[in-house]
């Protein structure tokens, strides 16, 4: 049974940090221990340079990268858990730089969300959503750092 998690970085500023955390060997680790089987990144500006990035040890997990897509909902899809004939998957764990309308399209699809802000952006605006979502209950926030 199959169980992704997908890691979007935005469309609009390089989020190199957040890419390197997830291909970090400590972070694969724990994404196999929790059961997935699948990372897919994209990684925007960063593509170019994902391949050196990646460890030499995935732990198993199959890793997927692309720059940028116009419609990331079908991506966003495969993190909801799916029954069906010949077709299971596991509920996934989406985790997504902080901008508001990739939040929002995560929410409609009631996907798990770490929600992480770019602090390379302007007066890092994206923190206040993270604790806002966090505090509610609807995502846990996290950094980088």
């Amino acid at each position: 049974m199959s169980k992704v998690c997908f890691v979007t970085t935005g469309a609009t500023a390089e989020f190199s940090e957040l890419i390197a955390a997830v291909l970090d060997p400590q972070c694969l680790q724990l994404l196999k221990k929790e059961g997935f089987t699948t990372l897919n990144i994209q990684c925007g500006e960063t593509f170019k340079n994902v391949e050196s990035m990646k460890p030499a040890d995935t732990q198993g997990l199959a890793i997927h990268a692309f720059d940028f897509k116009p419609d990331l909902h079908r991506d966003m899809r495969e993190c909801q858990a799916l029954e069906g004939p010949g077709c299971s998957r596991k509920q996934g764990l989406i985790i997504l730089h902080a901008g508001a309308g990739t939040v929002m399209d995560a929410m409609r699809l009631g996907l798990n969300m770490i929600v992480v802000p770019n602090p390379s952006l302007l007066d890092n605006h994206q923190d206040e959503l993270a604790e806002e979502l966090h505090m509610q209950n609807y995502a846990t926030a996290a950094s980088v750092q």
